[in-house]
């Protein structure tokens, strides 16, 4: 650290990142936790209050260390350390240094797919659709000309790779496929493509991340980004097949292995039962949301009930919202007035202060299935049920 200030102009700034020592615990995952270590190449490991001491004996005085997923990034000057904090221009200038990149390369070479593989995946998280189209084509042109296919065709080819090294991988298929083809499935999504027909891209995605993996496996090797989207890719399959009434969707469900993060696994499996409830809702799939609830003990959950307690997430209010709409199907006068004490907290929940509805179009919805509810518990006008039932709609992650 002293040589690297001795090195610096005056007012200059030190830029550096090292793993996050206090991430290092038994309930990390794997694939974060051996990059976290580096075996062989890190000797010591810093924690936020180490590193800021670390700097300070170097005769640094002004320090800022900011968090970045498990990595620590410090800032260190002889000078007050001024930086860009609006996150909207700081990923649209990574971005466009990603796409840049791409120019220093030909499509044949690997660091051509692995910037624009990259600048792909990180459009496409921003919802800079456009952009993710452009550089798209630029993937679809190196693919056709690396391996001979395009994006899909290498998909679809992703069960003929298993047990490959990863020297031989890498012959046959982008290394990045996984990430490539789940970007390239919530770009669908986004794009109004009907949820239930891309279940079968989210799993070629899901298997080519599991490939990468297997191959770093036999050199000792992980990699927390495909552990990740294997993951999260599974859980999109879930709720496709949630939105195109699979008969076994609660069977898949419940097969979906722990999320890799084990701190807030349960947390994230019940996330996405909540929201495959309000997939089957939307799509009319009544006796298979029931199934689901059942399953999942939806109904006995502290948010579910109406008269104590608010949703505290918006997928747990969603889902509170499917049950109301799975009561309102019943006859019985106990269910219609649970579904109307449902509707009614929901309606409670998005009002503003001053009484009128919210942006959020729920807000509408829950005050007409509270006012149907009425109408057939005898409350209101005359007994008659809904002329239609409304539905609540949850993006794609």
């Amino acid at each position: 650290m002293r040589v690297l200030r001795s090195m610096l102009r005056p007012g200059g700034t030190l830029i550096l990142t090292t793993p996050d020592g206090a991430d290092i615990r038994p309930e990390t995952n794997p694939g974060v936790l051996i990059g976290l270590l580096s075996p062989g190449l890190h000797l010591i490991f810093q924690t936020r209050e180490a590193l800021h001491r670390t700097l300070l004996d170097a005769g640094f005085h002004h320090i800022l260390i900011n968090k970045d997923g498990h990595s620590l990034v410090a800032f260190a000057s002889d000078r007050p350390v001024e930086l860009e904090h609006d996150t909207t221009v700081l990923r649209a200038q990574y971005r466009t240094y990603l796409e840049q990149r791409t120019a220093d390369f030909s499509p044949e070479q690997d660091l051509f797919l692995a910037f624009a593989g990259r600048a792909f995946q990180e459009a496409v998280n921003d919802a800079a659709f456009d952009e993710a189209d452009r550089v798209r084509k630029q993937i679809e042109r190196a693919c056709l000309a690396r391996f001979g296919q395009s994006l899909d065709g290498l998909g679809g080819q992703v069960a003929d790779n298993r047990g490959r090294s990863l020297e031989d991988l890498a012959r046959h298929m982008p290394l990045s496929l996984g990430g490539l083809l789940y970007a390239d499935a919530i770009r669908l999504l986004a794009s109004g493509t009907p949820r239930a027909g891309l279940g079968e891209r989210f799993l070629r995605a899901a298997e080519a991340a599991d490939l990468l993996r297997r191959a770093l496996a036999g050199l000792a090797l992980a990699d927390g980004m495909s552990e990740e989207i294997s993951w999260v890719a599974r859980a999109e399959a879930v709720l496709c097949s949630a939105a195109a009434g699979a008969a076994d969707v609660v069977a898949q469900l419940s097969a979906l292995p722990p999320a890799p993060d084990a701190e807030h696994a349960s947390i994230r499996r019940e996330v996405i039962a909540e929201r495959a409830l309000v997939e089957l809702v939307n799509a009319s799939h009544y006796g298979l949301a029931m199934k689901l609830a059942d399953a999942n003990g939806f109904q006995t959950k502290a948010w579910a009930d109406a008269d104590t307690t608010l949703p505290r997430s918006e997928p747990q209010r969603d889902a509170l919202f499917g049950l109301a709409v799975l009561d309102s199907q019943s006859d019985e006068v106990s269910v219609i007035e649970r579904s109307r004490g449902r509707f009614s907290r929901i309606r409670q929940m998005l009002e503003t202060p001053d009484g009128h509805s919210g942006p959020d179009g729920l807000c509408a919805a829950a005050v007409r299935g509270e006012v149907a509810a009425l109408q057939r518990l005898g409350q209101h006008g005359s007994a008659t049920a809904p002329s239609d039932v409304p539905s609540v709609h949850a993006n794609g992650s």
